[in-house]
């Protein structure tokens, strides 16, 4: 009897295979995982804990760390060196101490929180305040999770067009724009575009081969400049360098002598256009200069025969150009000797004189273009009797 209880006892405890127990064993251990995993996420996943990190990130003063908690993009003007830029400027980054942080839900965004944060420079200083709106998505983080994200959109300028004169480039905080950029080119103006830019203020450089380069600070705010440059530099708020001021001036100076000795040789006008171009929109008047020069002093009987340039003084300024290109104005003294046909061509008379002949020239399609020149409008002095 005593050995059939005991077989019996041996029975009943071989009712739950090992295997089994194993299982159950395991199934406990996933349950507590996964409630302390699902505890530990909720956490991870709260809004307020996720401005924490934030605000931890922020304090410690390293705006590399922050640019990648906050998921930025890189981009061409959207980088860590950008970014500290920014906070420097935006709200002195390096010189915060502390904050206090206030929470603010609205019920008719359920899926949206904002905070309130003021950061203290000293105890006596202003606070930097920023207010922070956090944003659930649609997606979950392992299909259960929600996931709050920081809307960082407050920190940039979007769609950001320049224009610069056709021919130039320009660059924004030190980066060039590339060809890929340039969206537009139309007459003396270049249109180029970027996604966007950190709000504040940042500069432009623009250069040109032969003038100086342009410099000038803008300053953007927290919009959408889509179809509305924020910067139109033109020709005329360039300024040449002194070498193309010398260049101009030779320039000038030897159109005078070519287009006495054009006339004197009574060539047509486009002989000395080739060599010395005149404007498209002025060409046809300065040919009637050019012929009724030619007409009224080199083809009479008495005429001026010669013309002898001892020399020449110029001088280089700025000039208002109604097309808003770039436009000088080049003032000539010079002193000569004429020599002419009097008494119906029967002998030559010399005489010295001098002149002032100003000249207006054109920077167009990245070329220089003659405007006007007094030099068309009267002859040199020379006896006619």
């Amino acid at each position: 009897m005593a050995k059939n209880k005991t077989e019996k006892k041996q029975k009943k405890k071989r009712l739950i295979p090992i295997p089994v127990k194993c299982l159950i064993a395991l199934l406990i251990l996933l349950l507590i995982t996964g409630t302390i995993f699902t505890v530990y996420m909720k956490q991870q996943t709260n809004p307020d804990h996720v401005i924490q990190r934030y605000i931890a990130t922020f304090m410690s003063k390293d705006p590399s760390a922050l640019f990648h908690f906050l998921g930025m993009e890189k981009s061409t003007f959207i980088d860590e060196d950008s970014f500290s830029r920014f906070l420097e400027e935006h709200c002195q980054y390096s010189k915060i101490r502390s904050y206090g942080l206030t929470r603010h839900t609205d019920p008719s965004a359920p899926g949206q929180v904002s905070y309130r944060i003021s950061f203290q420079y000293g105890p006596h200083s202003k606070p930097y305040t920023q207010t922070l709106l956090l944003k659930k998505l649609e997606e979950k983080l392992y299909f259960f999770f929600d996931i709050w994200e920081i809307d960082c959109s407050e920190f940039f300028a979007k769609n950001i067009a320049i224009q610069i004169p056709t021919g130039a480039s320009a660059s924004i905080d030190g980066i060039t724009l590339t060809q890929e950029q340039k969206k537009e080119e139309a007459g003396q103006l270049a249109t180029y575009e970027t996604d966007g830019l950190f709000i504040g203020t940042h500069a432009i450089t623009v250069s040109m081969e032969g003038f100086q380069d342009y410099s000038a600070n803008f300053s953007l705010q927290n919009t959408d400049y889509k179809n509305q440059p924020i910067y139109t530099i033109t020709d005329s708020m360039l300024s040449i360098t002194k070498e193309t001021e010398k260049e101009l001036i030779s320039q000038a100076e030897k159109m005078i002598q070519a287009l006495y000795k054009s006339a004197l040789q009574k060539d047509p006008f486009e002989k000395l256009h080739e060599k010395y171009p005149f404007e498209d929109n002025v060409r046809s008047s300065q040919e009637q200069k050019y012929n009724t020069l030619v007409n009224n002093h080199i083809l009479p009987s008495t005429h001026l025969s010669d013309v002898d340039f001892n020399e020449f003084s110029s001088s280089c300024t700025a000039a208002y150009a109604e097309d808003h290109c770039y436009a000088v104005k080049i003032t000539t003294s010079m002193d000569y000797t004429a020599s002419s046909v009097v008494s119906g061509g029967s002998y030559e008379k010399s005489t010295p004189g001098s002149s002032v002949i100003i000249t207006a020239m054109h920077y167009q399609d990245g070329k220089w273009v003659i405007h006007d020149t007094t030099a068309l409008d009267h002859c040199v002095y020379y006896l006619r009797y």
